[in-house]
């Protein structure tokens, strides 16, 4: 029986190397584009008088870049979350908050202790949740899908939470995270039964 013969050692070796170029031109172009992504969420913060901390945009950084990095269908669904995220950036205070409308600037919301509204938080994190979740790309893995999206809009929302008190930010998140969850798993259980029947 014949066997193939077994490539020599600069074969190998050349094989090596290309696939080390490869894996480092997708590690740079996954930094490069998370730090475009992250620099225009800081410019959209800046305009919108969100900004307070450094330090969730170092967060969102590394987490757009590991997600850029891995690809399929997580990759998806955090870009389409980094966009509502860049909304959610956007949008004024007074959607949280709804008590703070008619205060004067962010120093007036900051020091109403009694305009804190959680629970308007996650009603807004839900909504999106599910919208997004409904808008999501079909391909790929439905569970990577919703983390990707979860991931992106969370890295992006969590820069808005840090001019929010803990229970707002906490909400809002949290109600991110469980619209996503529960529409799909709304979506699977639907898709499941259409097949079976």
């Amino acid at each position: 029986m014949a066997t193939e013969p077994l490539p020599n050692a600069a074969l190998i070796a050349a094989l090596a190397t290309v696939k080390r170029s490869y894996e480092w031109a997708r590690v740079r172009r996954s930094v490069l584009l998370a730090a475009a992504m992250v620099g225009l969420a800081a410019g959209v913060a800046q305009l919108a008088g969100s900004a307070s901390a450094w330090w969730p945009f170092m967060v969102a950084g590394v987490l757009l870049a590991g997600v850029e990095f891995r690809g399929q269908a997580a990759m998806k669904g955090a870009r389409r979350g980094y966009l509502a995220g860049l909304a959610l950036l956007a949008a004024p205070l007074a959607l949280l908050r709804p008590c703070c409308i008619g205060m004067d600037t962010a120093a007036d919301v900051m020091r109403a202790n009694c305009c804190t509204m959680p629970s308007m938080c996650a009603g807004v994190g839900v909504a999106i949740g599910v919208a997004l979740s409904l808008a999501r790309p079909r391909s790929g893995s439905r569970v990577e899908g919703a983390f990707g999206l979860w991931l992106g809009v969370a890295s992006i929302a969590s820069m808005r939470c840090t001019g929010l008190f803990v229970g707002e930010a906490v909400g809002l998140l949290g109600g991110l995270l469980s619209g996503i969850v529960v529409s799909s798993a709304a979506q699977a259980a639907f898709t499941r039964a259409k097949t079976a029947g």
